[in-house]
């Protein structure tokens, strides 16, 4: 279905860690971002969904990992609407396939993607991969997406895999801080210097938007006399989200439901 003409504005959600160990009250969770995503069908020509909008998921062949269900039904019905809707995979769900794809209509997005949107050009990325990395998390992202550690993974049992991934998300998260660190963002210096870099060498970038480091910031990025660099947030503590026009430009909104 064609999407209504009058829808003019683009959003950008990250990092809502549905179905986390450590987020209390997971209905009320889901049911949050289901009402932003809701509000958003008055004027969203599209939606990007820009990483870790699930806290785990490992997608089987022919078996649906319990939950999320009011999420992907909102989808639906705003695919089914002719809202385009894109889903990064980010670092805690990277093990998307087709079904979001297939059942949904979602357009399922691997690491970055380059669009026009107004008349703007984006760069479009969860994060996790840009500018320097420790080589510990770069070695384990390189295992988390090789195709045969998949396999391993489709051949466990769906209870113990899903189990141990949300123990082990909380493990991480929790680690350096108690249930303090479920609030903690992360320094974006890897991803500022990467789009310093990419800018240089891409002039007609005007905006980077990522999530992954949990802290919203809008700003000019360094050497660029246009370009701005746009992390997202997250909407598990802070719940904030972008929201872009051609007239009104990119804005980061906190979500007050």
């Amino acid at each position: 279905m064609k999407a209504d003409a009058g829808r003019k504005a683009t959003y950008f959600v990250s990092d809502a860690h549905l179905g986390a160990r450590y987020i209390a009250d997971a209905r009320a969770h889901e049911e949050r971002l289901v009402g932003l995503l809701r509000r958003m069908e008055a004027d969203a020509e599209a939606v990007y969904l820009v990483g870790d909008m699930l806290d785990f998921w490992f997608e089987y062949r022919h078996v649906v990992p319990k939950g999320f269900v009011r999420l992907f039904g909102q989808l639906a019905h705003m695919t089914d609407a002719g809202i385009r809707v894109y889903w990064f995979r980010g670092n805690h769900d990277m093990w998307t396939y087709t079904y979001l794809r297939d059942e949904l209509g979602v357009t399922v997005i691997d690491e970055e993607l380059v669009t026009d949107i107004d008349g703007r050009r984006f760069f479009i990325s969860h994060g996790d991969n840009l500018g320097p990395q420790p080589r510990s998390y770069r070695l384990m992202r390189a295992v988390f997406r090789s195709p045969f550690w998949q396999a391993v993974g489709r051949a466990l049992h769906p209870s113990w895999l899903m189990s141990f991934g949300f123990a082990w998300s909380r493990h991480n998260r929790l680690k350096e801080g108690g249930e303090e660190a479920t609030g903690k963002v992360y320094p974006i210096t890897s991803q500022l210097a990467f789009a310093e870099e990419y800018a240089r060498e891409h002039p007609d970038i005007d905006f980077f938007v990522t999530g992954h480091n949990h802290c919203p910031v809008i700003e000019r990025v360094p050497g660029s006399d246009h370009a701005t660099y746009v992390c997202l947030g997250d909407f598990f503590r802070l719940f904030t989200y972008g929201r872009f026009t051609a007239a009104d430009g990119f804005r980061l909104l906190t979500d007050e439901s």
